[in-house]
């Protein structure tokens, strides 16, 4: 699953708080820990398109330390994070969350009033890397608060902080300070394994809120929270981030599964006609909360019905959750529909649901829907879930799709042809749903082959005016507000720069004055290391080393420096391949299309096209290019000297005229006919070998497809004055013998037809029986 990747946002809040500071056993301070584990996220993740921003505990904007910034800026920024904050995390969590949410009014990712489209999201995953402890200026805090305010722009329509398309996940370092207590109880029970480290249990997750205060609102989201108590740990976790959270080709959103039983809530009368629930439903898990559904493609049809029905006379949208709750009834159900006809199928994540319907309950289909969502008030399926072999689907369809199919199959029987009555019919069954159908049905129709349009126009699932309007000033003011934030932030990193640089001078004063030494022995831009400055210091063991270090650092140029930089890397630089990998060649594409007019004559087939060689004799290499690469302007000087006359004759002709030089360039009014090529008489020369020829009319067919292609380029464009002088300079250009030409004319007259173009086409037929007639006499 690793190749299936989705651009995503990845936000970190990194824990600055002073208790940060803390040295582990193995050396390091948590805080280095935090930022090595992010480093290695960053990798493992690769070059996939994502976002990655940075957030520390900072008070207001100036905890954001990067945000829409390159992946270098972004490890640049977490380096330079330092421990000197109070560790409180809420409004950290609070700022992030407003973070990737800044642009979601903007860009209408939450659709509100017209249902909730999956594929239509800005994916986020918000890591928390922190020791476990929260603080705050009024001292620990054991209890994890997200602040009220501020507000943004657009906020008030959802309830939570974040959305359903975002998880929040919490690593907890619990590293112990002393060595004695470095290897937990789960390593001693593999420390006697050859191969301890390589196969390690998962990290099981955190549940209860006592163990940990953001073990709660990581379930809330959909996410998890975990506690590490090493740096193999806390690298572990990582991967498994890796590969639990983002197997899918979609990063997959968060629902709340309900079931709904009689004694709970009376069945509307539609229910009634379900039928009688389950007997083996009755030990069923009540509740599937925070469960994520992934969709196998890129874009579906339906969205998932609102908790509320507009009204008409009041237009409002309501305040809805952050993740939408979908009721289901174990009870016998017919969950299909005509085969054409789209249908959305997500995978369910595991839990204790989907494993009770696996053990218990395969192959039957229980219907869903969302409560008060249907303008009838009768609680109308938009769905179904079906558990098969190992897993269970969610299946969305239409909005009383039941109704919709019965319709279908009249329509079915008409030949697709609806009467007046089935338009009643219909028109009644699309005033029983929500508005905001109409368009996804319509498309659907479509694509079951009904032409017709049977969408009354009146219902075209546009939300009121008033609404728009709303919409629209909410879109405004979130612009004023993010262009405010990203004011705020760019003027926060300004100042932060302007420290780093006064810091940075500082650092290269002291630098300057430490080699100052050093550098007296440097000698024409050579410096001698100082190991090899005492021969006398040097070993014995190590003389013959040193003799050939010293010899190629003398004999080449900056090679010891290279060579020894390599060894000496920082701990905080060892890793950094991005740079080295960028500057890597790109492998060519094994499944990309070939075109063999590309592919070079002599060497390499597949290699990369570089500039051409031009030699002595100012004959590029056409092996090199591929034999259609234009040639370079020649100088007065150079267009008098003799041409190499066996390259010339082998792949351009003697006596053919320089096409870029000034004094033989020919005017596009005054076509210049192409005397007979060296390629022609080499194919009628039989002294010749099979190679030659081959090479001969591959030359010659090039050229052709090349002019073929030109021409057929002016057929398709608009009409020109000098269309007829281009035209009869491209066929000038033709190369081969009559016949071939011939052919390629009459290949030509069926496409200027085709493109509609009268006068070109018998311009060719003119020199089509140009053609003939010379070689008649």
């Amino acid at each position: 699953f690793f190749g299936c990747w989705v651009a995503m946002i990845f936000l970190f809040v990194a824990d600055t708080g002073a208790s940060m500071n803390q040295m582990a056993s193995h050396g390091m301070t948590l805080l280095d820990c935090v930022k090595a584990s992010i480093e290695y996220f960053v990798k493992l993740r690769g070059n996939r398109g994502d976002a990655f921003y940075l957030v520390d505990c900072a008070e207001g904007l100036s905890a954001v330390k990067s945000y829409k910034t390159n992946v270098a800026s972004f490890l640049n920024e977490l380096k330079n994070l330092e421990a000197v904050h109070i560790s409180n995390i809420g409004p950290a969590l609070k700022t992030s969350f407003d973070l990737v949410n800044l642009f979601r009014v903007q860009n209408s990712s939450d659709t509100y009033g017209v249902g909730r489209y999956t594929w239509i999201s800005e994916p986020a995953l918000v890591i928390s890397l922190s020791n476990g402890r929260l603080n705050s200026s009024d001292g620990i805090v054991k209890n994890l608060s997200l602040p009220l305010q501020p507000h943004q722009p657009g906020s008030e329509l959802t309830k939570e902080p974040f959305r359903w398309d975002q998880k929040l996940i919490s690593i907890a370092l619990r590293f112990p300070a002393y060595t004695q207590t470095a290897t937990t109880k789960r390593y001693t029970t593999i420390a006697g394994n050859p191969n301890a480290g390589e196969n390690l249990p998962p990290i099981k997750p955190v549940t209860s809120d006592a163990e940990d205060p953001m073990a709660l609102m990581c379930q809330v989201t959909g996410g998890k929270c975990y506690h590490v108590h090493s740096m193999k740990e806390l690298l572990q976790c990582m991967e498994q981030l890796i590969s639990t959270f983002l197997p899918f080709q979609q990063p997959g959103v968060v629902v709340n599964f309900e079931k709904i039983t009689n004694s709970r809530i009376p069945p509307t009368e539609y229910e009634k006609t379900l039928g009688e629930e389950d007997p083996k439903a009755a030990n069923i898990p009540v509740s599937a909360s925070h469960v994520t559904i992934h969709r196998a493609g890129q874009a579906g049809f339906w969205p998932i019905p609102e908790g509320y029905v507009m009204d008409p006379s009041q237009p409002k949208i309501q305040p809805r959750t952050a993740q939408p709750y979908i009721c289901f009834r174990p009870v016998a159900f017919e969950g299909y529909i005509q085969k054409s006809f789209p249908v959305d199928k997500y995978l369910i994540e595991r839990c204790e649901l989907t494993d009770w319907m696996i053990k218990n309950s395969i192959g039957s289909c229980w219907p869903v829907f969302v409560p008060n969502s249907s303008p009838t008030g009768q609680n109308e399926p938009f769905g179904y879930i079906k558990a098969s072999q190992g897993s269970v689907s969610l299946y969305v369809l239409p909005f009383n799709f039941p109704k919709l199919r019965t319709l279908l199959d009249d329509l079915l029987n008409m030949m697709k042809v609806p009467s007046a009555k089935w338009r009643q019919e219909f028109e009644a069954y699309m005033n029983s749903i929500p508005f905001y159908y109409s368009q996804p049905l319509s498309k659907a129709l479509k694509r079951f082959g009904i032409t017709n349009n049977i969408v009354p126009d009146h219902l075209d699932g546009s939300l009121p005016t008033s609404v728009v309007t709303k919409l629209k000033h909410l879109k405004q003011m979130s612009k004023k507000e993010s262009n405010r934030w990203l004011a705020a932030i760019s003027k926060g990193s300004a100042a932060e720069k302007a420290q780093k640089d006064a810091k940075a001078k500082k650092s290269s004063k002291l630098q300057a004055s430490t080699n100052a030494e050093e550098s007296k022995n440097a000698t024409d831009g050579i410096r001698v290391p100082a190991k090899d400055k005492n021969a006398f210091d040097i070993k014995r063991g190590d003389l013959l080393d040193r003799i050939q270090r010293m010899r190629t650092h003398v004999f080449t140029k900056d090679s010891y420096s290279t060579e020894e930089a390599k060894h000496n890397v920082p701990i905080s630089q060892m890793g950094n391949f991005q740079d080295t990998m960028m500057k890597r060649e790109v492998l060519r594409d094994v499944f990309e299309v070939e075109d063999s007019r590309k592919r070079p004559i002599f060497g390499n087939p597949y290699r990369n096209d570089k500039s051409p060689r031009v030699g002595s004799n100012n004959i590029i290499d056409e092996a090199e290019t591929g034999g259609d690469s234009p040639r370079r302007p020649k100088s007065k000087e150079n267009n008098n000297k003799a041409k190499n006359p066996l390259i010339a004759g082998l792949f351009v002709s003697a006596d053919e005229p320089d096409i870029i030089s000034q004094e033989s360039k020919p005017s596009p009014a005054t076509p210049v006919a192409v005397e007979e090529d060296i390629d022609v008489s080499m194919l009628d020369n039989a002294e010749l070998e099979g190679f030659e020829k081959f090479a001969a009319k591959k030359r010659i067919r090039d050229a052709n497809i090349t002019t073929k292609v030109e021409i057929i380029k002016l057929f398709r464009g608009r009409n020109n004055a000098k269309e007829d002088s281009l035209l009869l300079t491209k066929l000038l250009t033709l190369r081969g013998n009559k016949a071939t030409k011939k052919h390629l004319i009459k290949l030509l007259i069926e496409k200027a037809i085709v493109y509609r173009k009268p006068q070109a086409a018998q311009l060719l037929h003119q020199h089509l029986a140009e053609l003939s007639l010379v070689s008649a006499k």
